[in-house]
This record gives structure tokens, sequence and C-alpha cells, in this order.
């Protein structure tokens, strides 16, 4: 199978509106292989299995991040023409027009096996996963005259090896016995 999403927000700054978001993957069943058939006895199921794919996050921003807002925190000033005070306006949150998609690609490379009549069944999955952009709320210093800003920052990696195992222990008319590892 093979997909692509092209997916837009106006949550994200102007260069950068749309991300395109691909995905893959490919399964080979080779138990029901011409060369697999003498394991038919003992060999239910075996499949390798292969996939990749990208998704988008945007989740935690709030509308209008990458835009400047204005706030009514400025110091108050007296309007002649109307005789009265009124509160200034200031800029409250600085533009961010490079806000981007949060990314995460991973990669997974599995096996599945069934041994005797499916009783044994399990699977050895290795997978690497890596976000990149991560949308943070970034501190700024005073100085600045903004508190914080809504930017892209830092790259996490997740790797690993899973291994689950699941048997039918007992399997008799009225009662059955099954264990799972992982």
């Amino acid at each position: 199978t093979a997909t692509v999403r092209h997916a837009g927000s106006s949550r994200f700054g102007d260069n950068h509106k749309w991300g395109t978001f691909p995905s893959v993957s490919l399964a080979w069943s080779l138990s029901d292989e011409a060369f697999m058939q003498g394991t038919s006895g003992w060999l239910n199921n075996l499949k390798l299995r292969a996939g990749y794919g990208v998704t988008g996050n945007q989740n935690g921003i709030e509308p209008y991040k990458s835009l400047a807002i204005l706030s009514a925190d400025g110091a108050s000033y007296y309007d002649a023409t109307t005789g009265t005070w009124k509160k200034s306006y200031v800029q409250a949150q600085n533009t961010n027009p490079d806000l981007k998609w949060e990314s995460t690609a991973q990669l997974n490379i599995g096996l599945d096996f069934g041994l005797f009549g499916n009783r044994i069944t399990g699977t050895i999955e290795g997978y690497y996963k890596r976000t990149n952009d991560l949308l943070w709320t970034v501190p700024l210093p005073k100085e600045s005259g903004y508190t914080s800003s809504m930017t892209n920052v830092g790259v996490l990696d997740n790797k690993g090896i899973e291994f689950t195992l699941n048997t039918v222990n007992l399997n008799l008319r009225n009662f059955q016995w099954t264990s799972s590892f992982n």
C-alpha cells in the first residue's frame, strides 16, 4: 500500500502552511511460497513486513500563533478630544512566518510467525522513529518585549525492538488457557 496526504493549516506561518506526508508498506507471506512447502507440518505462518510513513502534527498550537497580535496592555493616555483616558495597544506576540508542521517519520520492519497449528504465534519488530521540527513555546527575554514565542525546535529519536509471543497452553471444550508475553 502507498498513500500521500497533502494537508494545510492556517495555524502555521505564511511560508509553511502546507505539509506533505507519504507512507508505504509491504508484506511478503513467506509461508505461502513453494520453497516453504516442506515446513507446512509445523510452520503455519511466516510473514516479513516493512513500513515507512511520515505524519504531521499541529496539536497544541492555538490559532494565530504565527501572527502578530495586538493587546490593550499599553500605557494609558488622555484623549483630549473626548476628555477620556484610553488604553494604548501594543504588539503582544511577534510574527513567525516560518512556523511549520512538526513531522514524525517512522520505519518498522517485522516478522510474524505461527507454529504448530498456530498454538504459538508471535512478532519480532524493529522500529526507528524521528520527530523533526518539534513545536515548542520558547520563553523570550523580557528585553524583547514578549514573554514567549511558538517555534520549531529540535529533533527527537525513538528506536527499539519489540517481541511478542502468544501461546495456547490448553484448548479444551469448556476451558482455554492462553499466555502472552511482550
